[in-house]
């Protein structure tokens, strides 16, 4: 653990140095659970949807644009964004929306419009309870990366967790991430959503000549993100109860 933080500090002023932002792309796919690979297999309908899903998470591109102080993570526009089934890919995950990160005011914005309606959901950097595991490496290119977990709980449906799990990157010491989650001692570049969704590093670029700003928008309500899953909560119930 010693040697990790003496890493990461030597790498912080090196990189502060000579690179202040980037731009890293992302994939995502989908993770079939393998009690349910043969079912999906023997389900033509099932086996269609898991097909056409994976063909679109093929074409499907994030982006994480970053400077020393903030980031802004969404997905690439595509003509393809007015297709359901390209739309559905997308929220996997949470891939839907646009996530601003800002270490000053030590906050994540994620901008998102449910059921025609904008909104700009508040969570604290310090949202995310991080284990570290300084002693499982894996390499991801040519970057070392370590692996860190956290258990997210939403306390208003049932108290229903989600499990993450991070590969982070000392060699590029900033504590961004994809869809928002930050806080690591390198960038995120890697993140098993639940055992559901994966997002992997496609390409990146930390050109120190590149000159990225970006303010957020005010066109929108801004919610603290416990009462924005009530809302949610709420609508949901609502719209099943309509349907019965």
């Amino acid at each position: 653990m010693k040697y990790i933080l003496l890493l990461i500090i030597v790498t912080s002023n090196v990189f502060a140095q000579k690179n202040t932002t980037g731009l890293i792309t992302y994939s995502k796919h989908t993770v079939v659970e393998k009690d349910n690979q043969q079912n999906i297999k023997e389900d033509k309908i099932a086996n269609y949807i898991n097909s056409e899903i994976e063909k679109l998470n093929e074409k499907i591109e994030y982006t994480l644009k970053f400077n020393i102080y903030s980031s802004i993570f969404n997905v690439v526009e595509s003509i393809d964004k007015e297709n359901k089934m390209w739309r559905i890919c997308v929220a996997g995950g949470d891939g839907d929306g646009v996530y601003f990160d800002n270490i000053k005011t030590k906050t994540i914005n994620r901008k998102i419009t449910p059921f025609n309606k904008t909104y700009f959901v508040v969570k604290s950097r310090s949202f995310y309870n991080w284990k570290l595991y300084p002693n499982v490496i894996k390499k991801i290119g040519k970057y070392t990366c370590y692996k860190a977990t956290c258990i997210m709980v939403n306390n208003v449906i049932n108290k229903k967790s989600k499990n993450i799990t991070a590969w982070y990157c000392p060699q590029i010491p900033v504590s961004f991430g994809p869809v928002g989650f930050s806080g690591l001692p390198g960038l995120i570049l890697e993140l098993n959503y639940n055992n559901k969704y994966i997002y992997n590093v496609k390409y990146v670029n930390l050109d120190k000549k590149q000159n990225i700003q970006f303010n957020i928008p005010k066109n929108g309500e801004i919610i603290q993100i416990e009462q924005f899953e009530k809302i949610m909560t709420g609508v949901i119930s609502q719209r099943r109860f309509n349907r019965e």
